[in-house]
């Protein structure tokens, strides 16, 4: 048995085979005057544990090199195969089309002409008459206001009197001139005598006297000088005349402008139309070039409406057989600032059986709309009131319509040429998917016709018509059902060969 004693500090110790336990830190210790037979009982416990140090090392390097050997011994995990089916699509072929394309575009109506009518002459407004209101329609030449016209009465009547008197003095110097011919012509007589004379009196010389010779040629003179008078005095009265005719024509100019002036006080309506603004009133003191009446003609209508960059490539593209008159020259279908005449119907969206026929004509300027990128072009209508059931309808200014562009079409321009396929495949964003070597692509086109109903054998079929591209082409297949989850390059299968597959199989089990 283990022996109990205190030590000389007081604390309990016990002895035994295994050596002494001190109680306080509860280690192991040999006295160093213990026996030989207690140190050698404690040098195995020292092995002992070095021995569990060493196995649990072993154990967990093992345990690391068994963990090694088995990550570098797995196999690859195995590729997942895809459980996901092929989905089977139906096809429809896009076709060539011809025919009429009708493109319905948004148009407000606008003045064909908008007339401001402003004063030529200066004076006071004396009168307004009855039709001078606005919103009121009047003829072309319906007085509206006058100006007053005393001042220009006056210069009317001196007009007159002017003209009258320069026509008086033109005639008397007419008279004067019929004058002076007679007296040109007795010195061209007088001259021709005294000549005469003297050539006769220088033959005789020797028989007359140097007197006689000398009072000869005195009157060959005077008579030369005296018809140099007469011809210069006719002169004077041509160029008289010459200037009394060019006051005559003025003075005619000045009676014409008088009268002119006179005619201008009374305003008068330039064409068939509506007052649209008046803006004097009786009592104005107006100037020449003050604004008195905006005027509106309504003898015509236009619609301006916005062209996309298709839509004016339709319409060119086909142009030169769907000439609006017979007697218009050839069109110029390609010309970049030149737009073919193309019938329209227009029409209001509350009433769409009113309808007014116009004619697309040029554009709206040049360029494109800023906002909207489009091309504004202009509609005109020669006829822009129609009889209807409720009585007639005119097309005015700031009405809202629609506008069917209206275009034949043919395949004879492969490189401009349509296609046409059932509206179903149409996907939302213009775009449709289109099977090539079993593998879907998607093909952006351009829509020019939405709607269209073409009679089948059995039959009508909604299609669409798009412009002919290099991205699709005639006898592309275009997918005309639903597809789960498409995406550039998934692979389809075929309807219509799986149908000649069960075909085909139900005729070898057939035979």
């Amino acid at each position: 048995m283990a022996e109990t004693s205190l030590n000389s500090e007081g604390h309990e110790t016990v002895a035994g085979a295994a050596g002494e336990v001190d109680g306080v830190s509860g280690t192991a210790a040999v006295s160093d005057g213990a026996s030989p037979s207690v140190r050698q009982h404690a040098r195995p416990t020292l092995v002992g544990e070095i021995l569990k140090y060493l196995i649990s090392i072993v154990i967990l390097g093992f345990g690391i090199f068994v963990m090694l050997t088995m990550y570098g011994s797995r196999k690859p995990p195995e590729e997942q195969v895809s459980k996901e089916l092929i989905p089977l699509v139906q096809t429809v072929p896009a076709v060539l089309y011809a025919g009429q394309l009708d493109k319905t575009v948004s148009g407000t109506v606008v003045p064909f002409r908008e007339i401001r009518v402003a004063a030529e002459i200066s004076g006071n407004v004396v009168a307004k008459f009855d039709d001078f209101e606005a919103g009121n329609f009047v003829k072309k030449g319906t007085q509206l206001i006058e100006i007053d016209p005393t001042d220009y009465k006056m210069e009317l009547d001196t007009g007159l009197a002017e003209v009258d008197q320069t026509e008086k003095m033109v005639m008397e110097t007419m008279k004067e001139i019929a004058g002076a011919k007679r007296n040109v012509a007795n010195a061209k007589s007088d001259y021709k005598l005294a000549r005469s004379a003297h050539q006769r009196n220088l033959r005789i010389r020797n028989a007359l006297s140097s007197a006689e010779l000398d009072q000869s040629k005195r009157a060959l003179l005077a008579a030369q000088v005296t018809l140099t008078t007469c011809e210069n005095n006719l002169e004077m009265m041509d160029a008289k005349l010459v200037r009394m005719n060019s006051t005559l024509a003025l003075t005619k100019t000045q009676l014409s402008r008088a009268k002119t002036n006179l005619k201008r006080t009374i305003v008068v309506a330039p064409d068939d139309g509506v007052i649209v603004k008046e803006m004097v009133q009786e009592g104005d003191f107006v100037r020449a070039g003050d604004p008195l009446v905006m005027f509106e003609d309504t003898s015509r209508s236009e619609v301006l409406c916005n062209l996309t960059p298709t839509d004016l490539a339709w319409i060119r593209t086909n142009s030169v057989a769907n000439k609006v008159f017979e007697d218009e020259p050839e069109q110029k279908p390609f010309s970049p600032y030149y737009l073919p005449k193309t019938k329209v119907s227009i029409f209001e969206t509350t009433d769409k059986s009113v309808v007014w026929e116009g004619v697309l004509e040029r554009f709206d300027g040049i360029g494109r709309d800023e906002l909207t990128r489009t091309i504004p072009a202009r509609i005109t209508i020669k006829n822009p009131v129609v009889d209807t059931k409720q009585g007639q309808r005119a097309l005015v200014r700031g009405m809202y319509v629609k506008c069917k562009i209206e275009v034949q079409t043919s395949t004879d321009n492969s490189e401009r040429a349509f296609l046409s396929f059932p509206a179903v495949a149409l996907r939302p964003g213009n775009y449709v998917w289109v099977v090539e070597d079993k593998k879907l692509k998607r093909v952006e086109v351009d829509v020019v016709d939405f709607g269209k109903q073409l009679i089948d054998q059995e039959m009508t079929k909604i299609v669409v018509v798009a412009l002919k591209s290099d991205s699709l082409q005639s006898g592309d297949e275009i997918v005309a059902t639903p597809i789960p989850q498409p995406e550039e390059g998934k692979e389809v299968l075929l309807k219509s060969e799986m149908q000649t597959e069960e075909s085909g199989s139900s005729s070898t089990v057939g035979l």
